[in-house]
């Protein structure tokens, strides 16, 4: 019986430290990866289905497990890589960390390394077509529902605020209110007169507010570029509006602050198995382009390296770029 147990006890024991495979900083080296996104039915949790699908059918061996999360905290359970191995994030907010500014101004985030940018964030204003409201100086003394607080979107707002010459304290120091929330509570209280105004990110549209335009007639402010241009420092983009017909009644393409997804791994992930995942992606993008047609047309090679310096990738994303020729 001793002997028995003993020899459980050994077995339990070998299964375990097999299983583990980490180094001190927490970083797997096996086969079993958590991959952090939005909450559940947001674009990066749908996509990320989908990938775990692509890396599990064509990786021998690997696990991947996908989680609930935000870009500044993926960002931040990424660096630890104890209980998220990649996960995705915003441009800006990665650069923030990198800069210790932002939400990481006492931080230090430095095993982050990225595998591949891919589709635009749009941070957009809705608000009814006979509201009054033409440019974003107009939110002054405006009922404005800012989406949730400390996400990446809030961030943006906050900053794209700032070099209007507005703040939160401002809008309400002029009769305003600026109230938080999740986007359904915003097309709500939009739809029913109760906000001037909803903010959000899109990616290009945002669900909630396509459900406005079923019985309201709305319109999407646009943000003067010369604006947009003084917020380049922080990675955000000025070159890409939101392409008309996004909205029923958008006409035409409408200026606004843009932000690219990403996908980033923790840097102590293994060069080769890094390699396998980014080569599994772009070799199975047919897959991602059909199960998410308006994400994954931006799912392209060049794009995933467009604009952002090669020292962020991982070295086994590098090698396979500069193996397919789109990085040097």
């Amino acid at each position: 019986m001793k002997k028995n147990l003993l020899v459980s006890l050994i077995l339990l024991l070998s299964a375990f430290l097999a299983a583990c495979g980490s180094d001190e900083t927490g970083a797997s080296s096996s086969k079993n990866i958590s991959i952090g996104t939005a909450p559940l039915g947001s674009g990066w949790y749908n996509v990320s289905i989908t990938l775990a699908d692509i890396w599990m059918d064509n990786i021998e061996g690997l696990n991947v497990n996908v989680l609930e999360g935000g870009s500044i905290g993926n960002l931040r359970s990424v660096n630890e890589g104890k209980d998220m191995h990649l996960g995705w994030a915003y441009t800006p907010d990665l650069m923030d960390a990198a800069n210790k500014q932002g939400a990481f101004e006492s931080e230090e985030i430095s095993k982050v390394s990225t595998i591949a940018l891919s589709y635009p964030v749009y941070l957009t204003f809705v608000t009814s077509a006979n509201s009054g409201i033409e440019k974003i100086e107009d939110l002054a003394g405006k009922k404005v529902h800012a989406g949730a607080q400390g996400t990446g979107s809030e961030l943006a707002l906050q900053r794209l605020l700032e070099v209007h010459g507005l703040s939160y304290e401002k809008i309400e120091a002029a009769g305003g209110k600026v109230s938080f929330g999740n986007y359904s509570d915003a097309a709500t209280q939009l739809q029913d007169g109760i906000i001037d105004v909803a903010v959000g990110g899109g990616a290009p549209e945002i669900p909630a507010f396509k459900e406005v335009e079923t019985l309201n007639s709305i319109k999407i402010i646009p943000v003067d570029t010369t604006k947009l241009e003084e917020l380049a420092e922080f990675g955000y983009r000025a070159d890409l509006p939101i392409p008309s017909g996004t909205y029923k009644d958008q006409k035409e393409d409408v200026s606004a602050l843009a932000y690219q997804s990403m996908l980033n791994v923790n840097s102590d992930i293994p060069e080769e198995q890094v390699y396998e995942m980014t080569k599994a992606i772009w070799d199975n993008v047919d897959t991602i382009i059909k199960d998410h047609p308006s994400r994954g047309s931006y799912f392209t090679p060049e794009i995933a390296v467009e604009g952002l310096d090669p020292s962020y990738f991982h070295p086994g994303a590098v090698k396979y770029y500069k193996e397919i020729g789109v990085m040097e």
